[in-house]
């Protein structure tokens, strides 16, 4: 029998070896005692404290009785083996052909490790205490727990990983609420997620956890000939479901185009490259006033952004968060697309693109705010008080703005 297979495989390998020496007929057939002996003795040395335990103080065993007592004394063991950790396994990444371990602290990415074993036998504690040490060593920033259980609550287990990361949900839905998850996840740098109690495969989108899926996207992305249809997409995906008439003036703002001189020959230009990603399948399609795109392949879009060029698409809250830290001195584009309160001041001197959308046409911009955008040549407002503008825009000559939308 197989040493590197547990009791049940080797029991039923030794049943099936039974049974066929039982057909081919060249054999008197074995006693049940006689079967229970050979099984006991057949069984690796991996076994052999179930053997003894099992052997002694008897003086004859039939083979069911036989069998129904390793099964329990196997378990028994199990158990008492808990506390070394025995019977313990951890699946994670292979280490490369360099025998380097790609999933190392230091790389950047994603990773996935599975822990599995018997019931009570530690995983839990062993995952909780591994967090612990990760944070004392700043390795992570964010460690979120949820419980998933035998019958798994997507809603909970949301609410619980949202909890955790000190967020709120305002979508009701569970797919919105897993999309914004799945942007807040994709914003944090060193994050920890630990789910507990997996009883059956689970679909990691539907929680919004990233996944490697969305590789084949990125490659339709990285497919794409020109710069201008590159630039092209992931301003769609910057402004989401919006007119090709705003499109066209965020290239415009920005310069895509060097060699156009006239609004009209760029109008051309915007019209081919849109039919272009609509041929590629990453728009959807739409009439020719609209601009429509999938959600994955929106967030896929954004999430390219965000690590290639620096653009940023979120709300306020996540904005807030960086305030005080050097990576609002990288980004390129901000997209807020809920604002409920501006900070005072964004302090962002590479800053070339601004949009943000308001959650009340009350709600007002402070007077400093665009002090620190010496670089800002697009700026798109929506649904904001704007009887009079922030004394940080009104000063800056009318030239700096290359394309200026206000809609209160």
């Amino acid at each position: 029998m197989n040493p590197n297979k547990n009791l049940d495989q080797n029991v039923d390998e030794f049943k099936k070896m039974t049974i066929e020496l039982a057909n081919a007929g060249e054999n008197e057939k074995l006693s049940n005692e006689n079967e229970a002996i050979i099984l006991l003795n057949a069984l690796p040395d991996s076994f052999k404290d179930v053997k003894a335990a099992i052997k002694y103080g008897r003086t004859s065993l039939s083979l069911e009785e036989c069998i129904s007592a390793l099964k329990s004394k196997d378990l028994e063991l199990k158990i008492e083996n808990k506390d070394s950790g025995e019977n313990l396994f951890v699946r994670g990444r292979q280490p490369n052909r360099n025998g380097n371990n790609n999933n190392n602290n230091h790389n950047k990415g994603k990773g996935r490790i599975g822990i599995y074993g018997t019931g009570g036998i530690g995983k839990t504690t062993l995952v909780r205490d591994v967090a612990a040490q990760a944070e004392d060593k700043k390795l992570i920033n964010v460690v979120a727990f949820a419980e998933v259980a035998v019958k798994p609550d997507i809603k909970e287990i949301l609410l619980e990983i949202a909890d955790k990361l000190g967020m709120a949900f305002r979508e009701e839905s569970v797919s919105g609420r897993a999309r914004i998850l799945q942007q807040r996840l994709k914003q944090e740098e060193k994050v920890l997620l630990v789910l507990d109690n997996i009883w059956e495969r689970l679909n990691l989108e539907d929680l919004g956890i990233p996944i490697e899926t969305y590789s084949s996207i990125e490659i339709s992305y990285h497919q794409l000939k020109q710069e201008e249809l590159k630039t092209a997409f992931l301003l769609c995906c910057t402004m989401g479901h919006t007119s090709i008439e705003n499109l066209l003036k965020y290239a415009l703002g920005l310069g895509v185009f060097n060699d156009i001189k006239t609004v009209e020959a760029a109008r051309n230009r915007v019209s081919s490259l849109v039919r272009q990603l609509n041929s590629s399948s990453l728009l959807l399609d739409a009439n020719e006033e609209r601009i429509l795109m999938h959600d994955v392949i929106r967030d896929v879009g954004r999430s390219i952004e965000f690590r290639d060029r620096h653009i940023f698409t979120g709300t306020d809250d996540s904005i807030r968060r960086w305030e005080d830290e050097d990576t609002l001195k990288t980004f390129f584009g901000i997209s807020l697309h809920i604002v409920s309160e501006p900070p005072k001041e964004l302090k962002c001197p590479g800053l070339q693109f601004l949009y943000m959308q308001a959650t009340n046409n009350a709600l007002k911009i402070p007077d400093s705010f665009f002090t620190g955008m010496s670089k800002l040549r697009v700026l798109h407002l929506v649904g904001f008080n704007l009887t009079s503008l922030p004394t940080s825009l009104s000063v800056k000559k009318s030239s700096d703005i290359e394309y200026g939308d206000m809609q209160s």
